[in-house]
């Protein structure tokens, strides 16, 4: 046991590949925007994205966190007449990538891909936009082909930063306009609460008094609705809803307790701004309920669970299921808490892994604050 622990703290415990991260502007790869001169909020805002290796070897890119796998993470710098619109789309909890993750680039090559940028950002209003290239790429000497299969070592892997130029755009108003995953995900929650709300008066007759509500409130157990499973997950799964709300409750005090903690999963920054997403979590779980669904239209096979920023819904795919339940790094707690995150936090994924992790937070501490899996390993090491 002591073993696992030390394993734990020092980041090499099985299955974390890993990396060498660079804060500074990648010079090996150059990325670039073309989109049209002006759009609809009808339509959908479609642009291309490029990636050129500028190096005199080939390298293997990781796709994840770029355009180059599509609206599907929060890579971008967009503004809307010089202010920031924040990403509303989908956000997941990954396992460590394989070699089918990641493409093969010549030097001197230039790869491409399209991308809707409006599933991702809010593009209803008319206005002027601008997009830009905001990510850490990470990458690989050579071909990760035949890597990271039982008996042969893990991929090793580089990371630094890539931008590009900004696009700037127009956006024309119509009649229509094109929502986010974000938007539409809350829109439809927030339809079927009004229903269930609706259900509920002409069964249940008038509503009880606030004093009785309160009462109710204060000795109700944590909820959790767990739904497409059999009744040991669900079971299960609420075992572990609970455990996390009381891990993200035990983290409140740890961060001003355990400086050597905080340092290596956040760094040399206060603490507030952490203690304020683990204080929004805690008290959206202790008022609130949470849907719990296994599998989803987003679930890919690398990936342990998805959700949307806002909502109370978090989708359960197979690799959560083969996950241990609260021991280790990437146990059923944690994979809760880092999507818990996402939901009621509004956290970010800048990287993922323990190796990754760590070294954001000590290189780039303002984004390891904004980073899912850093709050997922704090809670994990609690002990």
């Amino acid at each position: 046991m002591m073993l696992w622990w030390i394993l734990l703290i020092l980041g090499i415990a099985k299955g974390d590949n890993r990396v060498e991260f660079d804060v500074t502007e990648t010079s090996i790869f150059s990325a670039s925007i073309n989109c049209l001169t002006s759009y609809q909020t009808a339509h959908k805002i479609t642009c291309s994205f490029h990636l050129k290796n500028n190096g005199q070897r080939d390298y293997s890119v990781l796709k994840w966190r770029t355009p180059l796998e599509g609206m599907t993470s929060d890579c971008l710098t967009v503004t809307r007449n010089g202010e920031k619109i924040q990403y509303d789309g989908i956000y997941m909890k990954r396992s460590l990538p394989g070699p089918d993750e990641f493409l093969l680039m010549a030097a001197g090559q230039t790869v491409s891909s399209t991308f809707d940028v409006s599933m991702g950002y809010d593009m209803t209003k008319a206005g002027t936009y601008s997009i830009a290239v905001d990510t850490y790429l990470e990458y690989a000497v050579g071909s990760v082909k035949g890597l990271n299969v039982p008996g042969k070592p893990g991929i090793q892997t580089k990371i630094a930063h890539l931008s590009s130029p900004a696009e700037v755009f127009q956006v024309i108003a119509n009649d229509l306009t094109k929502r986010t995953l974000g938007q539409r995900a809350r829109s439809l929650e927030d339809r079927k609460r009004f229903s269930d709300k609706s259900f509920s008066r002409r069964m249940l007759g008038p509503k009880r008094p606030l004093s009785e509500q309160n009462d109710a409130a204060a000795v109700a157990p944590l909820g959790a609705i767990v739904k497409h499973c059999t009744a040991s997950q669900r079971r299960a799964t609420k075992e572990v809803h609970r455990a996390a709300y009381h891990s993200i409750k035990s983290a409140i005090p740890d961060l001003e307790n355990n400086p050597g903690r905080v340092k290596t999963w956040f760094g040399e920054t206060p603490v507030k701004d952490a203690t304020k997403i683990f204080e929004k979590m805690e008290e959206i779980l202790r008022s609130d309920k949470i849907t719990y669904v296994f599998g989803g239209k987003y679930c890919e096979k690398d990936m342990f669970a998805y959700t949307f920023p806002g909502t109370r819904k978090i989708y359960l795919c197979k690799s959560y299921q083969k996950s241990p339940k609260l021991s280790g790094f990437d146990n059923k707690m944690g994979i809760l808490t880092h999507e818990l995150s996402h939901a009621l936090g509004h956290t970010d994924d800048k990287l993922y892994g323990q190796s990754a992790c760590k070294q954001l937070a000590k290189k780039a501490p303002r984004r390891a604050l904004k980073n899912a899996d850093n709050y997922e390993y704090f809670v994990e090491t609690l002990g």
